[in-house]
């Protein structure tokens, strides 16, 4: 995700794919790497259940969303909030 100004507006650009074949990378994952996906996993899990139909679905396969399923604006911290 990348945030740009167009015609005088905040705008986040998102794209899955990226530029060009040679920036696929594969990293390797430790288990406490791996752990703490888990963690946050089901925190995220536990945090639907207590917002209910208010817990944004929309991001489901992102690391990085706030309490309320949101995912974090580019500009924001993870620790922060929005």
């Amino acid at each position: 995700m990348v945030r740009i100004s167009q015609d005088g507006k905040r705008k986040n650009i998102i794209s899955d794919t990226l530029k060009t074949d040679s920036s696929y990378r594969i990293l390797p994952l430790d288990e406490k790497l791996i752990a703490l996906f888990v963690e946050i996993k089901k925190q995220q899990e536990y945090n639907g259940q207590i917002c209910g139909g208010s817990y944004c679905t929309e991001y489901l396969d992102y690391v990085c969303v706030n309490a309320t399923g949101k995912r974090h604006e580019s500009n924001t911290s993870a620790l922060g909030t929005e």
